[in-house]
């Protein structure tokens, strides 16, 4: 019994992990879209980027897709 309670504890704490690690992805991956169709272009892509930005604020940075500096410029 002791070993499946380990498994359901480590699932749970992968599970937390994965949906930490997933946090701003929908933005992250809008960003890659619109550089894609805007021909690489960040000026293109602003509010995209902002969107990133603000979901990245929002968990504190706690994101794979949340590795910018918090110094980039406005």
């Amino acid at each position: 019994m002791g070993s499946s309670f380990s498994k359901q504890d480590k699932t749970m704490r992968d599970s937390a992990s994965s949906s930490r690690d997933d946090a701003c992805k929908k933005e992250a991956c809008a960003i890659q879209a619109c550089l894609s169709k805007k021909n690489y272009n960040p000026d293109a892509c602003t509010h995209q980027i902002e969107n990133l930005k603000r979901c990245c604020e929002g968990v504190q940075g706690n994101s794979i897709h949340c590795a910018f500096s918090t110094q980039m410029p406005a």
